[in-house]
C-alpha cells in the first residue's frame, strides 16, 4: 500500500513537471523578441598586422578597425577599415619602397557552423607609393584600387560575448595596383587575427539577445 501511495506521488508530481515545463516553454514563445535595430546585436574590434623579412626585407605594420551587426546566428555584417604601412628594399637596385594605404569597405561573413566562417566584401584603398634611393630620382605616386577579398576564417565565436577570430583572404580582383597583389599579378594571402567586442555587456542584456536567436 505504501509501495502504491509513493508511486502516485511520484507520477502526480512527474506530470505537474511536465505541464510547468510545457508552460514555460509557451510563455518564451509567446515572449516578444526585439523587432528592428538593437544596439546590443552591434561590435566592435579589429585585426592588427605585422610582418617583417623576406628577400626584400619588408616591414608590414597596420590595422583593421571594424565595426558590424550580428542579423542572425549564422551572419555578420559590418564595415571594416585598413590603414597600413609597408617598407621594401630593393636587394638588386638598392632603393626603398614605402606604401601608405588607407581605406575601407563593407563585408559579410557566413558561419555554416560554430567555430568557422566564410567572408566576402569589396574595399577602396587609397595608395601613397614612393620610391627612393639607388641613385635614381625620388618617384611618387598616388592611386586607388578596389579589392576583392574573400576567404575563410575560425575561432571563438560566442554572440553577445568577446571573441576572436583568424582569417586567411585572398583578393580576387585584377588590378595590380592593389596591395594584396604582387607586380607579377600572383595573389598574397591576407592573414587577420583579430577580436570582436558586442556592444552590451551586461548579463541581462546578453540573456535578452540570446532568446532572440
Amino acid at each position: 500500500m505504501k509501495y502504491k501511495i509513493l508511486l502516485s506521488l511520484f507520477c502526480l508530481s512527474t506530470i505537474s513537471y511536465v505541464f510547468a515545463q510545457d508552460d514555460e516553454i509557451q510563455e518564451k514563445r509567446k515572449k516578444p523578441t526585439t523587432s528592428g535595430f538593437d544596439k546590443n546585436r552591434m561590435y566592435v574590434g579589429g585585426a592588427f598586422v605585422l610582418n617583417a623579412g623576406g628577400w626584400d626585407n619588408s616591414f608590414v605594420i597596420g590595422g583593421n578597425p571594424e565595426i558590424g551587426y550580428t542579423f542572425a546566428q549564422w551572419l555578420d555584417a559590418g564595415l571594416v577599415f585598413n590603414i597600413t604601412s609597408i617598407s621594401q628594399r630593393n636587394n638588386f637596385t638598392g632603393q626603398r619602397i614605402n606604401n601608405f594605404i588607407y581605406g575601407a569597405g563593407p563585408y559579410v561573413r557566413l558561419y555554416p557552423f560554430q567555430g568557422f566562417f566564410v567572408q566576402g566584401g569589396a574595399e577602396m584603398n587609397f595608395l601613397n607609393f614612393r620610391v627612393s634611393g639607388g641613385n635614381q630620382p625620388t618617384y611618387r605616386e598616388k592611386t586607388q584600387v578596389v579589392s576583392l577579398p574573400v576567404g575563410i576564417g575560425w575561432g571563438q565565436r560566442i554572440v553577445g560575448e568577446n571573441s576572436f577570430y583568424t582569417s586567411i583572404l585572398l583578393d580576387l580582383g585584377t588590378n595590380l595596383n592593389s596591395p594584396y597583389l604582387n607586380f607579377d599579378g600572383s595573389r598574397i594571402p591576407i592573414f587577420r587575427t583579430g577580436f570582436i567586442f558586442y556592444l552590451g555587456r551586461n548579463s541581462g542584456k546578453r540573456d535578452r539577445f540570446r532568446d532572440d536567436f
